[in-house]
């Protein structure tokens, strides 16, 4: 695998959705909240903003690390403005 590329993606308005897309090269996603909030995240657009079922909860203080394969986009939204999501996405 080659270096990671790291993403510190601005969630500045609450209940927003901001999104990061993914291609087919990458491999691994990995992601956490600087600051102790909940945040939620989803695969598909428009389920994070105003929670609609699917989507998952990363409580505060924790991190995610999936394995992705192929070209998709992570959705990312939280109850508080001004949080920062750190991303790491790792590929083949």
């Amino acid at each position: 695998m080659k270096h990671p590329i790291i993403f510190n993606l601005e969630l500045t308005t609450a209940d927003t959705e901001y999104s990061i897309p993914l291609t087919t090269r990458n491999r691994k996603l990995f992601f956490k909240c600087r600051e102790d909030v909940d945040i939620r995240y989803a695969y598909k657009k428009d389920f994070v903003a105003i929670p609609i079922a699917p989507y998952m909860t990363l409580e505060e203080g924790n991190s995610r690390q999936v394995d992705v394969d192929g070209a998709l986009s992570v959705y990312f939204a939280c109850s508080k403005p001004g949080v920062t999501m750190e991303v790491e996405i790792w590929s083949a």
